[in-house]
């Protein structure tokens, strides 16, 4: 659980050290950037979901399954996000990288329809993580219904610009 514990310490380390804390601007090697960033298969999906009932029972498994399908997998995770929002409950789920890392928490505000919107940053082939993703939500999801919406995975690719 976040607690805010430490921040004040923390900030007046940073505030008051003598070291080069973010002053400096690191350089970037563009194209090791670029090589990288193209190991990563990149998800953006929604789904409406038929009904909120045990949407935090849900969250947690939909979490929990993916971060271990991940980890046993042995893939990198850059990033999962995921938003489960319904007419009396919001649930925000992230992984950023082993599932000591997933976290879920809960949002006060509701909306006028439920759905579950999927952003994920995985380094494996696009149509890899697509088929991860989509068997997840239908083995946490079945019970309760959903409809798929859109779904786009794809990696991006090197570019070269000529000036």
């Amino acid at each position: 659980m976040k607690t805010g514990e430490g921040l004040d310490e923390w900030f007046n380390q940073i505030i008051t050290s003598e070291k080069e804390v973010g002053r400096k601007i690191v350089e970037v090697d563009y194209d090791t950037y670029a090589d990288g960033e193209a190991l990563f298969g990149w998800l953006n999906g929604t789904y409406s979901v038929a009904k909120e009932e045990n949407f935090e029972e849900l969250a947690t498994a939909f979490l929990a399954n993916l971060a271990q399908r991940f980890d046993s997998e042995n893939l990198n995770v850059g990033h999962v996000k995921f938003l489960l929002q319904g007419e009396n409950i919001g649930l925000v789920g992230n992984i950023v990288g082993k599932k000591e890392t997933a976290a879920l928490r809960k949002l006060n505000d509701g909306e006028d329809r439920v759905f579950l919107t999927v952003n994920a940053r995985v380094e494996v082939h696009p149509d890899n993580l697509t088929a991860i993703i989509k068997e997840e939500i239908d083995r946490v999801f079945r019970e309760a219904g959903y409809k798929e919406g859109k779904i786009k995975c794809f990696n991006s690719r090197k570019t070269t610009f000529n000036i």
